[in-house]
């Protein structure tokens, strides 16, 4: 089982629910230390930091980007834990943490389209980060981007869909 939410959606969370037999993927921004109820809340945490960026940005080199080595944690710390649950977060639960979400799934199913379906079932506002899939894809020569790329656009479609109805509704 894999469950994706915002920081403020995971505090919630946590103090309805017991997560100590599941393991958390916690992702913040550089320098921001990672909540004390986050780290007692689960068997294991693995904490990443990195902006939410999706491209790379030459001329800001001190803007700490994913990298190589943070979707290699990711893999491993899913291999050494792919029996257990997972929860995934980030600050908005929008593009890091559905982006390690998609990874995951992708692991666990061996299926571009079974991991689409999940996603979107798990959390269908995911606009999964351009960036982690691509180095997920240049890591393990896979094609998860062209599977982002279409999320992305449902998701876009959906989202000028939605502002029509909200047009409608104000004429």
């Amino acid at each position: 089982m894999l469950e994706i939410f915002s920081e403020s959606e995971l505090f919630e969370i946590l103090s309805k629910r017991n997560y100590s037999k599941k393991v958390c993927i916690s992702i913040g921004d550089p320098g921001t230390q990672i909540n004390w109820k986050i780290k007692k809340s689960f068997l294991k945490v693995l904490r990443l930091e990195f902006f939410d960026v999706v491209e790379i940005d030459h001329s800001n080199e001190k803007l700490r980007i994913p990298q190589l080595k943070d979707v290699k944690k990711i893999v491993q710390f899913f291999q050494e834990n792919k029996e257990l649950d997972f929860v995934i977060h980030c600050n908005a639960g929008v593009g890091r943490s559905p982006a390690v979400g998609l990874i995951l799934l992708f692991l666990l199913e061996s299926s571009y389209h079974l991991a689409k379906t999940q996603l979107k079932k798990i959390r269908p506002k995911a606009m999964p980060n351009k960036l982690i899939i691509k180095l997920f894809d240049d890591l393990y020569q896979t094609k998860l981007l062209e599977t982002n790329f279409e999320i992305w656009k449902e998701r876009l479609i959906g989202i000028q869909e939605e502002i029509k109805r909200q047009k409608m509704v104000r004429i």
